[in-house]
């Protein structure tokens, strides 16, 4: 993982939620590689112990946002 190119920009997020790093790291780089989204930032969710994705797909301007998780986590949104 810490050879691939965006390992330098996610590497404090997944050191700091060592728990979600393999869904964050796996989620932004099909966001950004494969899926082509632009303005990807990653952003902190300190109260879910977690990171998220922020990003607009090609040929929009809706910032949308996603919460990469594994298939075993259950999330609540309330």
């Amino acid at each position: 993982m810490d050879s691939h190119p965006s390992y330098s920009k996610l590497s404090q997020i997944l050191e700091k939620y060592p728990r979600a790093a393999g869904a964050v790291f796996q989620a932004y780089n099909d966001i950004v590689f494969a899926q082509q989204w632009t303005h990807v930032e990653v952003i902190e969710l300190p109260s879910c112990q977690r990171a998220a994705i922020k990003g607009q797909k090609p040929k929009t301007d809706q910032d949308l946002y996603v919460v990469p998780c594994t298939l075993s986590e259950t999330l609540s949104f309330s």
